[in-house]
């Protein structure tokens, strides 16, 4: 039965891009975002990848129609990444399209088949069949986001972080500022956690990496991203375009982060109640966090220290507020932390991780964020439960 939903899903992810029997006929655009970015990287107009007049004129060839709440689809990606990809741009988009999707697939299921390796052999291959099957993994093959290359990379570097190897374990958290947003949250858990091996590994493979890529992108190029974030991430508390004009336009409503919350109990127009609203929470969870904290540190031993940085991954995700389905798939790098807290029940915890997941389906359909409500209520109950606890003597 779990293999029949996971086929059913792909089957509906295939169907999703190719509807018509010609691709991106669906309601699915964001890798043409890549692909463009990826176009003009490798015909040497790098300058222009946060322009939206060149992305509009450059995706209305691809699709005869404006997409996006923007009426385009804006790469919000740093200019190295647009770099990185700009091979797909040597085939059409929609060869580049299938080989990303394909790619994906690939990756995924040694994601999953990895994080899964310490269960009995029959509950392995069902609980493949179940992460696969989940509404966000479906969201990011279809939408064609990274998100699953960077679940992949995280795995590694917690892999490489079991094994002491930490410099390498920076090295694999490097892939993060792909989404930047995700990677500033990881580099301020690395500086509570005082883990300057990894936190070295990571900045200096980025510096690096970024220096080699200066005589294509250049340095002009930085600071034009680092001014377009700042303005989009502006737009993410002034309503995103729906009551001042911003650089960024998106329906902030579906998203999953607490700022999505309100957005959608709210609307979009409420933007000082919404705002309001969303710090108080913010500060509420990071309170009890620093309360908890102050008894249980994170760790990849004790079942407390384990069970403290799953609900510390959790909030920083929720508090992201750009934090769409697609991403979510990140959530299931806590399942290896979860089968080292407990031993007897790893099935059923991942069970219950891919069905807390699987509410964005009725959160995308209703917007009701039970998603949010119920993965921010856990780890609020795991931090009053912790601050609770008696400091331990050493």
């Amino acid at each position: 039965m779990l293999v029949i939903i996971s086929g059913l899903l792909l089957f509906s992810c295939f169907k999703e891009i190719f509807t018509g029997g010609h691709i991106f006929n669906g309601h699915h655009y964001d890798f043409i975002a890549f692909y463009s970015a990826a176009n003009l990287s490798l015909h040497g107009h790098i300058s222009q990848i946060y322009d939206q007049s060149a992305l509009s004129q450059l995706q209305l060839q691809y699709v005869n129609h404006p997409v996006g709440a923007a009426g385009y689809m804006p790469f919000m990606n740093p200019p190295l990444f647009a770099l990185l990809i700009s091979p797909l741009a040597l085939i059409s988009i929609t060869s580049a399209r299938i080989l990303w999707l394909f790619t994906s697939l690939i990756l995924l299921v040694v994601t999953v088949y990895t994080i899964t390796k310490p269960l009995p052999k029959w509950q392995r291959l069902a609980s493949v069949a179940v992460l696969i099957g989940t509404f966000p993994m479906f969201q990011a093959l279809v939408e064609g986001q990274p998100s699953i290359l960077i679940l992949f990379s995280g795995l590694l570097a917690y892999l490489f972080a079991r094994q002491k190897q930490l410099m390498w374990c920076g090295i694999f958290l490097t892939p993060l500022f792909i989404k930047p947003q995700i990677a500033i949250f990881a580099v301020i858990g690395l500086l509570i956690m005082k883990q300057w091996r990894v936190l070295a590994g990571m900045l200096a493979s980025a510096l690096a990496v970024s220096i080699a890529a200066l005589p294509v992108t250049g340095i002009k190029i930085y600071g034009t991203y680092l001014k377009y974030l700042i303005e989009s991430i502006g737009g993410h508390f002034l309503g995103a375009g729906a009551t001042v004009p911003t650089v960024w336009k998106g329906s902030i409503g579906n998203m999953a982060s607490i700022n999505g919350f309100f957005v959608a109990l709210l609307g979009q127009n409420r933007v000082t109640l919404v705002n309001l609203l969303t710090l108080l929470v913010v500060i509420i969870g990071l309170s009890l966090f620093v309360l908890a904290f102050r008894k249980v540190k994170f760790g990849l031993t004790h079942k407390n220290e384990v069970l403290m940085l799953t609900a510390s991954i959790i909030l920083a995700l929720l508090i992201n507020p750009h934090f769409y389905a697609q991403d979510v798939i990140l959530i299931y790098l806590i399942l290896p932390l979860l089968f080292i807290y407990s031993l007897k029940n790893r099935f059923t915890i991942l069970l219950l991780v891919a069905a807390i997941c699987n509410l964005l389906y009725l959160d995308d359909k209703i917007h009701l964020h039970l998603f949010t409500l119920l993965a921010f209520g856990l780890c609020m109950v795991i931090f009053i439960k912790f601050s609770r606890l008696h400091p331990i003597k050493i």
